[in-house]
């Protein structure tokens, strides 16, 4: 590991957007208990450049503090570099997570789930997105053609999802000119969410180091596609479906 390597304290904010900060490894050690200060404002930026009416000001600041069971350290190849990146909570000076803070929010719903009903959720992804750049030329939707096209990339990219354990199931083309998508297996709660976050990150890396851009919108300029989540309700080790107005049931 070398000693002029950073590694990213990432948060996702409420437009979707990944914002970090960077430390040099050697000091991540004392930012894991206190993190990083961070604007109140910011969490009010757009997807463009600039920052939403807020009540804020540039003052007040949160701490994002890392969760160390979300740290990754993904190789690509000996000539790039590496991706080092821990996802973050955003906590008040007091420790408490702060009222905007998107992982504090699921954490928050996941335990009225599991208090009120006895169930935990069980999240699985398929990230559909757009590679765009230079020699991405038509090809025939959902075949061989249009991915072999991009071996390359997918390779690079298969590999560092591998290392980055977020449960890859499949690599596919899709119905667009270089529309693809991963599909990661299930995970419970909080993780199943983390997964998808660490996986497109991982992916737009893959994309940059072939001078490409990989784009999750959900809505480009000529075919819409989504991004699908499966959520299981489980009650022990069962399945729970939910049938309208009757109780909820066992899987069969």
């Amino acid at each position: 590991m070398s000693h002029r390597e950073l590694i990213y304290l990432v948060w996702n904010d409420l437009v979707g957007l990944s914002r970090t900060r960077g430390v040099p490894v050697s000091q991540y050690d004392r930012r894991k208990v206190h993190g990083l200060g961070w604007a109140l404002a910011g969490q009010t930026l757009t997807p463009f450049e600039d920052i939403a009416p807020n009540p804020w000001g540039p003052m007040d600041e949160v701490r994002q503090t890392p969760d160390d069971s979300t740290r990754r350290r993904i190789e690509f190849v000996d000539d790039m570099p590496v991706l080092h990146m821990v996802l973050c909570d955003s906590l008040n000076t007091d420790g408490t997570p702060w009222e905007c803070c998107t992982r504090s929010f699921l954490k928050s719903a996941l335990d009225d789930l599991k208090s009120e009903t006895g169930l935990t959720l069980h999240i699985a992804y398929e990230n559909e997105f757009l590679l765009s750049g230079e020699g991405m030329a038509w090809a025939c939707p959902f075949s061989l053609d249009s991915v072999r096209r991009v071996s390359p990339f997918t390779d690079l990219c298969v590999g560092a999802l591998m290392h980055a354990n977020v449960g890859l199931e499949t690599f596919e083309p899709e119905y667009g000119v270089g529309q693809f998508e991963v599909s990661c297996g299930p995970e419970a709660g909080l993780a199943g969410a983390d997964r998808a976050i660490i996986t497109r990150e991982v992916i737009r890396e893959a994309a940059r180091q072939f001078d490409l851009e990989a784009s999750f919108t959900p809505k480009p300029p000529l075919k819409p596609w989504t991004t699908d989540v499966t959520f299981t309700l489980v009650s022990g080790m069962t399945r729970v479906i939910l049938r309208p107005s009757t109780p909820m049931a066992p899987a069969r």
